[in-house]
């Protein structure tokens, strides 16, 4: 999209907002959609002096905003987001709370210390008003708690190793879990807090030969690198809000020549009124928060844009730009395609913005036999745009695939797999919980508690057991506890400690399983001898069909997909249970399989639990599949008796 930002650069609306701008001095922008917002901003932040900081009123303005400023320059707008849960001072013990805490800011801390001065390399960050008003870790304490390590300088690894303790690292055998370091010979593995993955650092003598990021589960290397940054906790004792977070604000991070763009001020101004009229009643929470005027009054210290859709006055100077939404898109593909042949004939370059080349491939099949065939006004784009608006200023209009044709849009943020572990964090456990001590059994969670042991203080997990009796499990060991999940409602028993009835029970569980197993294995032969049918492989149109999936799928969902097939194409009966949480792409490998044998000529029957359910999945199958001759119906209670 390079060639549409040299194109705004070009204009005198745009010159004349960047001369203001240059000069220091603040601005409001009127007329600009969202989308158009992005695009305007993409434009400034290259020619910015520093970074920028985007400020919007709620979490998906900033998630649109960030997809938005990415699809015209790519990688270089990241989100700030807000704290879910702020922890009560009673509760807070430092260590994990405070590493949360780090990991929202260190980020954003080394983008800017490496910006400064560089020409290419100026971040634009995105954060939703309530992460704005929440507190920060101050900027002299990551400082204090940093240490760099490169490759060819020296670093002796004792003095690492010193370094490391006192900032509240652990020493263990295998490094697993943020906050660990193993140290064995020359080799220095180290796993920072809030990090997604360790470093391995090797030493020649006092001198660090290379740096390396490894994999948890399988130790080994991955990418070689020339320097890592580790970031510490602090070791002074207590820890309360106020010593965490300084009451520091994001602002605070900003160099001096960053500029500080809002969206829709007056609604920034309310939602930040709201969020801290919903804590004035908890004293502990209102103090990890800034107020509004705070951070307007830091916010004055920068250049400012105000962006506005209508005019709002005030004392800024006002530069107002000729854009508007594209809404004459009909509910129909024929009304879309003459829409969309009315902005090319006047004289507009019309983009189209495709989710991938599968929905691009789709939209040039559309405009075959069509005059938008040989047109040069028309382009089609891959990329992630939210809204579709027109812009006088430079002639041309963007429209996302999705809204031109009406298709589903929803948004869901990636999760990288990882191997899984029972709790990754003892923050998932509520006081009042019931858990499952590997070793002894059912227990309450009663919180965690300081306790001293060999002169050092550490984190401990608090579990009541039958009776009253209470187990210590070290922070450290988190891993052998995990949530209780029953099958009812009704609290379960506590189990003793000091007795064999929890390994009697293990081993009652054990050989229950082992019948089950027997079960199967019959169940399945049985199943084996039985002919099923076998599907066709895959044709043209399964594969348009699944490249036309918005999101990237997973190495699980790859790798489930193929197993599927494999299913259906063998002449056996396929037996297959997928196991995996909400918005993992379940329904997608459903909707897949189900594709495949209406390929073939069968009919498919999904079933569902609820009549909610049902309705949810008629809509999102009915969507995937509409561009194809299939037809999808939805039996349950809302159908007449003759519907059904």
């Amino acid at each position: 999209m390079q060639h549409l930002l040299e194109s705004l650069r070009e204009t005198n609306g745009y010159k004349n907002l960047l001369a203001d701008l240059l000069a220091a001095r603040g601005c409001r922008v009127e007329g600009l959609p969202s989308s158009a917002v992005a695009l305007t901003l993409a434009a400034l932040a290259d020619t910015a002096p520093s970074c920028v900081l985007l400020i919007v009123p709620h979490l998906m303005d900033a998630e649109e905003s960030v997809e938005d400023l990415n699809f015209f320059l790519p990688q270089r707008a990241s989100l700030f987001p807000a704290w879910d849960l702020i922890p009560a001072e009673d509760d807070f013990h430092g260590g994990e709370p405070f590493a949360q805490r780090l990991s929202l800011v260190q980020t954003l801390f080394f983008q800017v210390e490496r910006a400064r001065g560089a020409k290419h390399a100026k971040p634009v960050i995105v954060a939703p008003v309530e992460a704005v008003l929440q507190c920060v870790t101050s900027p002299d304490l990551i400082r204090e708690n940093s240490l760099r390590v490169a490759v060819n300088e020296t670093s002796p690894p004792e003095s690492i190793v010193r370094w490391l303790v006192a900032r509240r690292f652990t020493r263990s055998a295998q490094v697993e879990l943020p906050g660990e370091f193993s140290a064995r010979g020359g080799i220095l593995d180290v796993f920072p807090f809030a990090a997604e993955a360790p470093y391995r650092i090797e030493f020649d003598g006092d001198r660090v030969e290379s740096i390396r990021l490894f994999n948890v589960d399988s130790q080994t290397s991955q990418v070689r690198l020339t320097e890592c940054q580790i970031i510490g906790l602090s070791g002074d004792e207590p820890h309360t809000h106020k010593s965490i977070t300084g009451h520091t604000s994001l602002l605070s991070y900003l160099p001096a020549q960053a500029w500080v763009a809002m969206l829709e001020p007056t609604q920034v101004q309310e939602r930040a009124g709201r969020i801290l009229d919903s804590v004035s009643a908890n004293p502990s929470a209102r103090q990890a928060l800034c107020t509004f005027a705070d951070v307007t009054t830091q916010a004055g210290r920068f250049t400012q844009i105000m962006f506005t859709r209508f005019p709002a006055g005030g004392d800024l100077p006002c530069h107002r730009f000729s854009a508007g939404a594209c809404t004459g898109f009909g509910l129909d593909m024929a009304s879309a395609l003459r829409e969309l042949e009315r902005l090319v004939q006047a004289n507009r370059r019309t983009i189209v913005v495709c989710h991938n080349s599968a929905e691009q491939q789709r939209f040039r099949e559309l405009l075959q036999d069509t005059p938008l065939t040989v047109s040069p006004a028309l382009e089609c784009a891959i990329g992630h745009l939210n809204h579709a608006f027109q812009l006088d200023e430079i002639h041309a209009a963007l429209i996302p695939y999705h809204e031109m044709f009406h298709r589903y849009r929803e948004r869901r943020r990636i999760r990288r797999f990882k191997p899984a572990r029972p709790i990754e964090s003892f923050i998932e456990l509520e006081k009042g919980d019931y858990v499952v001590h590997l070793s002894h059994g059912i227990a309450r969670f009663l919180g965690m508690d300081m306790l001293e042991r060999d002169g050092q203080w550490r984190e401990y997990l608090v579990l009541e057991f039958e009776h009253g009796a209470k187990l210590y499990v070290p922070a450290s060991k988190v891993e052998l506890v995990q949530k209780y999940v029953g099958g009812t409602d009704r609290p379960p028993p506590l189990s003793t400690l000091g007795t064999q009835a929890w390994e009697e029970k293990k081993r009652r569980v054990a050989q229950a399983c082992l019948d089950l197993a027997a079960q199967m294995l019959d169940l399945l032969a049985v199943r084996a001898s039985s002919p099923g049918i076998a599907f066709p492989p895959d044709d043209d149109w399964q594969k348009k069909f699944e490249a036309a999936f918005i999101y990237p799928e997973t190495e699980d969902q790859l790798q489930v997909a193929a197993e599927i097939k494999k299913d259906m194409e063998s002449a056996r009966p396929m037996d297959r249970l997928i196991c995996g949480d909400v918005g993992f792409g379940k329904t997608e490998l459903a909707m897949r399989a189900a594709f495949k044998a209406v390929m073939a000529g069968k009919q498919v029957a999904v079933l569902v639990p609820t009549t909610i359910l049902a309705q949810q999945h008629f809509r999102t199958f009915s969507e995937r599949m509409a561009d194809y001759p299939i037809r999808v119906e939805v039996l349950s209670r809302f159908r007449t008796p003759k519907e059904q």
